[in-house]
């Protein structure tokens, strides 16, 4: 079940919102109804770019998961096709986020606890031949107890099966993640993985990619002409690892993942321990847990942390949930009251809002809106929400969302301007111009085509609109006698009142007046559809349960005498006749006899009068849509 009208239906998931949408699918947070477990629903749609290509990457990627099972790969947990045959996939709904999101530097330890993870994850996905190619922080994602999965194998190839969706000579993967060969568009092996595992550790322990530059091409021979860059000081454990993993030639790196793990600088080295200290070891652990055991119990009775705490959290950046402890929940805790804590909380009201602007300039919707969660409560729990850096927010928001839809506008597409739309919902204001930007995006079709205006009916799109060329849309339904009574004071015909199976019993001057008083009400220009357009609609669009009829606004023409000549008329013309000229003829124009009503099956269709009633005929309407302007 779908949330929202352009959201896929998928059986045995409610959808609940857009989590992200990338270049070959979209990924929406639903419920498995059968479980009643959160999950992230992956979605190719059929309106992505280079579709055959995408749909092979995302049945590949689908296939490749399911051959894995490792505690550090994302699994998946159902397959199959949406309601309109679109492909879908299921996985754990991982909300801690990825890598990316982390402040860069990061404790050693904790770097290569995550690279342990990571190597385990592909030396599990090596020993299946399945390659990934696409190392990067964005695919590292975090469970709810801080374990990292590695995710998105939707550019993986398999060795052993021999699959390739890529041609030699083209590149896939991420610019200054990938290996040398693989810039190259050369054939890769898992030391490629494990090149992008080095480049991973050397960004997660400095902050910044060891090679970079203005395009893959510089990137690429920086990582062959270019030495290895230095790690400082204080890690120079780690040198002759990142020697070894960012070797340009393969052959100089690590041969497999196991042995890159194994490789892994240790956190301090292990002294050895004498036979007797060996001996003591479980006295000394039990001591050890009656310690903790007293620290445990003091910590229960500890008083709430002080000003000074809570700036070292936020010196830290651990500023909110799920950091723990977080300067957000300290700060609410016993200071929120407190006028001695408005500097510090002004401080972090200006940390939190900075994470949102990095967001919204990178356009990264899905971690803007994880950011703008801590700023709201923040702003609401310490009285803040007018604060000039939250009001700046604001503004800044407010201007990227009306950029967004104005580009929605100028496409006449709804689809790209979604994200924008779940953003607005979350601000607590929007300016007059933008809601009425995001009022007319919204009137606007979706991936499903339906779409509406200030009429109230509802519309499916059938030609989009394009520089210079006016589309259209038509009703997708007949509309039935209580929706027009209730457009218009339009009634239908005596015979038709007490039918509840009759349509609407009009008279195609009724029908044309329909149009009319619609297209005032909305601004918009409706009329009957041609036959061309109907035949178009008949059998792809509208239901063919009732043999109905629909009127067009195509005639039968006929052929009228209006003048015939009399006999000296008659006569002159033969004499005319004799010396080449021509005889006298009637005089004839052409009418409409009557208007073609056509059936929701091509077999059937006849000619009614303009005035003439009847129980099958429908009335189906059609939308133009003015051309775009540059």
């Amino acid at each position: 079940m779908a949330a929202h009208a352009d959201y896929p239906n998928v059986r045995g998931f409610e959808i609940e919102r857009l989590l992200g949408r990338g270049g070959m699918a979209e990924v929406f947070l639903a419920r498995q109804t059968a479980l009643n477990r959160p999950v992230a629903l992956k979605v190719l749609r059929q309106n992505s770019e280079a579709q055959a290509a995408a749909l092979v990457r995302f049945e590949q990627e689908a296939r490749l998961i399911a051959q894995l099972s490792h505690p550090n790969i994302v699994g998946i947990y159902d397959i199959g096709r949406t309601d309109a045959g679109e492909l879908f996939y299921a996985m754990p709904y991982l909300p801690e986020g990825d890598l990316k999101r982390q402040t860069r530097p990061l404790a050693a330890e904790w770097v290569r606890d995550i690279l342990s993870c990571v190597l385990s994850a592909l030396e599990h996905a090596h020993s299946h031949g399945v390659i990934h190619r696409d190392i990067k922080p964005e695919n590292i994602l975090f469970d709810g107890a801080g374990r990292p999965l590695l995710a998105d194998f939707g550019v993986a190839f398999s060795a052993a099966g021999r699959e390739r969706v890529t041609t030699a000579g083209f590149t896939v993967g991420s610019a200054g993640y990938m290996s040398p060969e693989q810039a190259r568009g050369m054939r890769v092996d898992g030391r490629s993985d494990l090149y992008s595992v080095g480049v991973l550790a050397f960004e997660m322990l400095t902050g910044e990619l060891p090679f970079d530059g203005p395009d893959n091409v510089a990137i690429a021979i920086a990582q062959v002409e270019q030495p290895i860059p230095r790690v400082p000081a204080k890690f120079a454990a780690w040198q002759p690892f990142l020697d070894r993993a960012l070797a340009a030639p393969p052959e100089q790196r690590f041969d497999t993942a196991g042995q890159m793990r194994e490789a892994l600088p240790s956190g301090k080295a292990a002294a050895a321990q004498p036979k007797s200290a060996r001996l003591l070891w479980p006295w000394v652990a039990a001591l050890l847990l009656v310690a903790v055991g007293v620290v445990a119990a003091w910590s229960l009775r500890a008083p709430a942390p002080s000003l000074a705490d809570i700036e070292a959290l936020l010196a830290r950046g651990e500023l909110h949930p799920p950091a723990r402890p977080n300067a957000l929940d300290e700060l609410k805790s016993k200071w929120a009251q407190d006028p001695s804590a408005a500097p510090i909380k002004l401080r972090l009201l200006d940390a939190l809002v900075a994470r949102a602007e990095v967001a919204a300039r990178a356009r990264d919707w899905v971690a803007l809106s994880d950011a703008l969660a801590p700023v709201a409560d923040a702003a609401a729990a310490f009285g803040l929400t007018a604060a000039p850096r939250a009001l700046a927010l604001n503004s800044e928001l407010d201007a990227l969302i009306q950029a967004d839809l104005k580009q929605a506008l100028g496409q006449f597409d709804r689809v790209h301007a979604e994200s924008a739309l779940a953003l607005a919902a979350m601000l607590p204001a929007l300016t007059p111009a933008t809601a009425g930007l995001r009022a007319q995006v919204q009137a606007l079709p979706g991936s499903s085509g339906e779409m509406s205006d200030l009429s109230g009916l509802t519309l499916r799109l059938i030609e989009r609109p394009r520089l210079g060329h006016a589309g259209w849309a038509i009703t997708p339904l007949p509309l039935t006698p209580l929706e027009v009574g209730q457009l218009v004071a339009i009634k239908p015909g005596p015979d038709c009142v007490s039918d509840p199976a009759a349509q609407t019993c009009l008279s195609l001057s009724q029908v044309k007046e329909l149009a009319q008083a619609l297209s005032s009400q909305s601004g918009e220009r409706y009329r009957l559809p041609t036959i061309a357009e109907w035949k178009i609609v008949q059998r792809a669009v509208l239901p063919k349960s009732r043999p109905l009829l629909v009127f067009t606004d195509t005639c039968r023409l006929e052929t009228v005498v209006v003048d015939t000549p009399n006999a000296l008329e008659r006569g002159a013309g033969k004499i005319r006749s004799l010396f080449g000229g021509s005889e006298a003829r009637s005089k004839t124009k052409q009418r409409c006899s009557g208007y073609w009503a056509t059936g929701f099956s091509s077999e059937r269709s006849r000619v009614l009068g303009s005035s003439e009633r009847s129980k099958d005929v429908a009335v189906v309407l059609v939308r133009e849509i003015a051309a775009l302007k540059r």
